[in-house]
C-alpha cells in the first residue's frame, strides 16, 4: 500500500487544479491506497461554504483522512470527518518515510 499526501492550498470548490487533485486523491483511496488530504490557505478559507462539504464527502466516505489547518466549521467538524491539524502535523506527514506528497 502506498501512502499519499495531498496538500491543498487552493480553493477546493472552484479552482480547477484543486478539483482535479481531489479527484486523483479519491481514485487512489478507492484503490485502497492510504490518502491524507491537508487543507491550508485558500482551501481552508473555502471550508465555511456549504459546497466544501460536497467536495470532501466522497473522499471521507471512501475512508481518506482529511485534515484542515486551524478551526473546522461545524458542518465539517469531526462528526463529518474533517479534523483540525497544525503545521507541525503537516511537517510530520511530509517527513514520514514512504509518503508521496503532492501540492496544489
Amino acid at each position: 500500500m502506498e501512502r499519499y499526501l495531498f496538500v491543498m492550498t487552493r480553493d477546493i470548490i472552484s479552482h480547477p487544479s484543486a478539483v482535479h487533485m481531489l479527484r486523483i486523491a479519491l481514485g487512489l483511496q478507492r484503490r485502497t491506497e492510504q490518502v491524507t488530504v491537508f487543507l491550508t490557505d485558500d482551501a481552508v478559507r473555502a471550508l465555511p461554504q456549504s459546497e466544501s462539504g460536497r467536495a470532501l464527502r466522497p473522499l471521507l466516505a471512501a475512508g481518506a483522512t482529511v485534515l484542515a489547518d486551524g478551526e473546522v466549521p461545524d458542518h465539517l467538524c469531526s462528526s463529518a470527518g474533517v479534523q483540525p491539524a497544525s503545521n507541525d502535523t503537516l511537517a510530520a506527514l511530509l517527513t514520514a518515510p514512504g509518503v508521496q506528497a503532492h501540492w496544489c
